[in-house]
């Protein structure tokens, strides 16, 4: 168990524990608002956070803001995670299309708590609990380049609170979604660039990261996703991911991620997920293990509103996310 030796090294753990995204980062605090690296969504999550390719729906914001350009109706979603202890992980996004001008909007809201932490004073004794949280706020815009292509950024503005020092920072993500032939995605995100978050004297730099991955249909009820990613300040990783749909109703879903596994070892990069869909709404669960620091899960709910558009806007050959 850390043993703080000041209140302000009691500040600076309780900062560190806030930001950690999981196992990768085994509560290191190396980078602010870390949390930024935690998935968000079930099916994104179950599905190894192998998304960038698949992210035409509402968490196109967060995920992938080219798939902006790619939407086909409007989708909100509702995500709680369970995480680590007491800590929590909410999010609310939305989508919607804009038929006036082209292209898609869409904006989202991100909050991780970590509850509240034992303090100790200079000699070791427990002293006040304090807590914190982290809370991103975006939106974003995305439209078609041509019939294969979308293109989108999203704006984010960071905050974060703890023991009653705050923090802020501003973000940014670029994305592009691309469509070759007809059961093919491919995607490209440079994400969190931006300012470092500052607490005190001390500023940590956001976990900038680029993408770039792919999707394909290999069967008509399956979909195998790909993504690298090349961390800034980390090591890069690969994640992987494979959706079976038996039925229009049920999803079984399967994923990997090379860099939870090269720091918790075991199972601990393996992602498990299913979802149910009826009549526009997704009802979608993952268990996410993290090694010996335990394991996550995941509930969100999406929902879509309006009539499907074909317009030109949208990426040739359909949509990958099929809903009833």
């Amino acid at each position: 168990m850390i043993r703080f030796r000041t209140a302000v090294a009691s500040l600076w753990a309780c900062a560190a524990l806030l930001a950690a995204p999981g196992a990768a980062r085994a509560f290191s605090g190396a980078e602010g608002a870390s949390f930024l690296e935690i998935p968000v969504g079930g099916r994104p999550a179950a599905l190894g956070s192998a998304y960038s390719s698949l992210a035409d729906d509402a968490y196109a914001p967060i995920w992938n803001p080219g798939g902006l350009g790619a939407l086909t109706q409007g989708e909100a979603s509702l995500m709680h995670l369970s995480y680590l202890e007491t800590m929590s992980y909410e999010s609310v996004s939305l989508a919607v299309p804009l038929a006036s001008i082209g292209g898609g909007l869409g904006g989202s809201i991100q909050y991780f708590r970590a509850g509240s932490t034992q303090g100790t004073d200079v000699t070791g004794a427990p002293s006040q609990e304090f807590s914190g949280y982290y809370m991103a706020a975006g939106l974003g815009y995305g439209r078609s380049v041509g019939k294969r292509l979308a293109v989108g950024a999203t704006g984010r503005v960071i905050t974060a609170q703890i023991a009653g020092v705050g923090a802020s920072a501003l973000a940014a993500d670029i994305g592009a979604l691309g469509r070759v032939g007809s059961r093919l995605r491919v995607s490209a995100v440079a994400a969190n660039l931006g300012s470092g978050l500052r607490f005190l004297q001390a500023s940590d730099p956001l976990p900038a990261q680029f993408r770039l991955g792919g999707a394909i249909d290999v069967l008509p009820a399956v979909t195998v996703s790909l993504e690298g990613v090349r961390a800034f300040r980390s090591d890069d990783s690969v994640h992987a991911g494979v959706e079976w749909r038996p039925m229009a109703l049920l999803s079984a879903r399967a994923g990997y991620r090379s860099d939870v596994t090269r720091e918790a070892g075991g199972i601990a990069g393996l992602t498990l997920g299913t979802g149910l869909a009826w009549k526009g709404y997704s009802f979608d669960y993952a268990w996410v293990p993290l090694g010996d620091l335990g394991h996550s899960q995941y509930l969100s709910l999406a929902v879509r509103f309006g009539a499907p558009s074909s317009g030109p806007d949208k990426l040739g050959g359909g949509s990958m996310i099929v809903l009833p």
